[in-house]
């Protein structure tokens, strides 16, 4: 079951668990990290992204424009879609999540990459805990157990 009370982005989410006939019933709460969190692993994404661009604009002589959008969107698909993780998530030992707690399916990080370039995903954090990417993609950003 999976509900999302007050708006908050907070998700409970059941597995069962079986081997014969015994059966396992374990709830998980997802919270959000907070959005200091998320600022490190933005700006700690942004610098790597940068670096990318830089080093394949001095090595293709391609426009900017054209290797940042690239660069962008397969630094966060594809890290993501491999290990929920990008740079920055794995400093800030943070990974992004289903409603389930489980690892999103490839397509679902297609979307939450898809809607990272939406205008208006950066100000949607300024509205509530997580930004439109993360809201209409139903994917979480949860701090990694210890």
């Amino acid at each position: 079951m999976l509900s999302r009370p007050n708006g908050l982005g907070l998700a409970w989410a059941s597995a069962t668990v079986g081997t014969n006939n015994e059966k396992v019933v374990t709830n998980q709460q997802i919270q959000p990290v907070n959005k200091g969190i998320r600022l490190i692993n933005c700006l700690v994404d942004l610098v790597v992204i940068f670096i990318l661009t830089t080093v394949l604009v001095a090595l293709t002589q391609q426009r900017v424009e054209l290797l940042l959008f690239g660069c962008s969107f397969i630094y966060y698909w594809l890290l993501e879609s491999l290990s929920g993780k990008t740079i920055g998530k794995l400093l800030t030992k943070t990974t992004v999540v289903d409603g389930h707690g489980q690892r999103p399916n490839k397509a679902r990080i297609f979307l939450r990459t898809v809607l990272r370039f939406y205008p208006f995903d950066t100000f949607s954090f300024l509205f509530g805990k997580a930004g439109a990417h993360d809201v209409l993609s139903k994917t979480y950003l949860k701090a990694d157990q210890t």
